[in-house]
């Protein structure tokens, strides 16, 4: 009878997304191999495979998998095997989470994620940015989202978000949330003059502040005009408008101990006419915004 002769078997094999990547070196005399998968239930039936390679697809994610080969020698109308070489070899957890958002508030923060496919639940984590900062740690959590309460004003926060598929903890996405300022808004700007062409923004002196940023709205919420202004500096004259227009307008003072690029903002429209006795300002909306 005719024997398959055997080198030494050198197995390998890849996890890639729901599939495994099962390869092994040729054999001499080989004529076609068979190769199966267990999946901790039992073996399948035996595949056949032509090359030294073969794709076992639509597998779990994050599981642990035994694969089988074995070499074939074809004698006449049958096929003599080899004894089967096996090796287990592990699916990869799958992507991260992903869609993270922060919702935020000077003492508290909402954190959410889009579902991950075949996630049972999840673990999330904030860990504080700064020295002293406790990490907090919640886990089963069956819905996408979870809110941290009890935070400090103005703290920088790493929030990361575990799915669990098949029992196991997958990569974790990652965002950085930042609470907002527990210091109140400045006042905001008045018109104090319009002329033919031009409109003049004042406001008053605040001692939180360390400089001022004033700029006009175009269409898109675009800025034109912006200009730094130290915290002295309060007004500032918008000339070359056209008449009877409304015009809208950002005001912006930053505190000395906020975050850079952190501010307090204001939307306001004015309607300069020059035959007006007094400027009308509509005051549209107040709110705290990143610049």
């Amino acid at each position: 009878m005719a024997r398959v002769f055997l080198d030494q078997w050198v197995l390998s094999c890849a996890g890639v997304n729901s599939a495994i990547v099962f390869s092994w070196n040729a054999v001499t005399s080989a004529d076609v191999y068979r190769v199966s998968i267990d999946d901790g239930t039992g073996w399948r039936e035996p595949i056949a495979a032509t090359s030294t390679s073969y794709v076992f697809r639509g597998l779990a994610w994050a599981s642990v998998f035994s694969l089988s080969v074995q070499a074939g020698k074809n004698v006449g109308s049958s096929v003599v095997w080899s004894s089967t070489a096996s090796r287990s070899c592990e699916t990869p957890f799958r992507s991260v989470p992903t869609g993270l958002e922060c919702e935020r508030t000077a003492t508290s923060v909402d954190f959410s994620w889009d579902p991950v496919p075949g996630a049972t639940s999840y673990t999330v984590v904030l860990e504080p940015q700064v020295t002293g900062g406790v990490k907090r740690r919640v886990e089963q959590i069956s819905e996408d989202s979870v809110e941290f309460v009890g935070l400090s004003p103005s703290s920088s926060n790493i929030l990361s978000v575990f799915a669990v598929v098949g029992g196991r903890p997958q990569l974790p996405g990652e965002i950085k949330c930042v609470t907002s300022s527990a210091v109140a808004d400045p006042d905001p700007p008045v018109c104090s003059a319009v002329g033919d062409d031009s409109v003049t923004l004042s406001w008053g002196a605040d001692s939180r502040v360390h400089q001022w940023y004033v700029a006009r709205v175009t269409t898109g919420d675009s800025y034109v005009d912006g200009v730094m202004l130290g915290s002295s500096v309060l007004s500032k004259k918008f000339a070359g408008l056209a008449s009877d227009r409304t015009y809208s307008f950002r005001f912006c003072g930053e505190h000395r101990a906020e975050p850079a690029g952190q501010g307090f903002l204001v939307s306001f429209h004015v309607r300069p006419q020059h035959w007006l006795a007094s400027p009308r300002l509509s005051r549209v909306a107040l709110r705290r915004q990143t610049v």
